[in-house]
């Protein structure tokens, strides 16, 4: 997992290192991705609450590598994630279905997560081999 790059700004190149990491990232394919579903969230029109609810349910997701105390992420994942349900009942009674849309949202979400981490992984293995003290904030493990 990559640490906040405030780390790359003690070495000169930090800069120039991060633009790489960025624009390896930010292809076309990605930058659609992306907007596509931006754009899919906006035509949802949800309230704050929903959005810092799913948040939450993307943040204690329990299906990450290298997860520790498992157990406990699932019970909280659990738990948010009918909090979401309930208050989707309450917020939205006339959208039966905005549930299920945002639960396939948190879908798309891991499927962004997954297009991001691979962009990174092979952009990072080439950076840090030349700039061998980047290894220290990008952590594989």
């Amino acid at each position: 997992m990559m640490k906040v790059p405030v780390v790359l700004a003690n070495f000169d190149s930090g800069v120039h290192v991060l633009q790489r990491i960025l624009q390896a990232v930010h292809t076309e394919v990605f930058n659609a991705t992306l907007m596509k579903w931006y754009e899919g969230m906006l035509d949802l029109k949800i309230d704050i609450t929903t959005l810092e609810l799913l948040q939450c349910v993307i943040v204690v997701s329990p299906d990450r590598p290298n997860i520790k105390g498992r157990d406990i992420l699932e019970q909280s994942y659990a738990e948010y994630i009918e909090c979401l349900r309930a208050y989707c009942k309450v917020a939205y009674p006339e959208n039966r279905m905005m549930f299920p849309c945002l639960l396939s949202k948190l879908t798309e979400v891991r499927t962004i997560g997954t297009a991001f981490g691979r962009s990174m992984s092979s952009e990072c293995q080439s950076i840090i081999r030349e700039h061998p003290l980047v290894s220290e904030i990008w952590n594989r493990d």
